[in-house]
């Protein structure tokens, strides 16, 4: 068992925060060039995501300087 909460997606057929790997292997499997790691906290999964220039719910973020 890998011990993570959750995983991250920013690039895939979907893209967010998903609660298991199952869910998360259906949006990145066979997506070559898929995004993804596994968190032990959400709030780590979303500073990922917001790294990424994603919201949790997939929508593009744009950075104000």
């Amino acid at each position: 068992m890998s011990g993570f909460k959750c995983y991250a997606v920013s690039k895939g057929r979907g893209v967010g925060i998903f609660d298991t790997w199952k869910e998360c292997q259906k949006v990145i499997r066979g997506f070559q060039g898929a995004r993804y790691r596994g968190f032990y906290s959400r709030a780590d999964a979303e500073n990922w995501l917001a790294y990424e220039g994603l919201s949790e719910k997939g929508e593009k973020r744009t950075w104000k300087k």
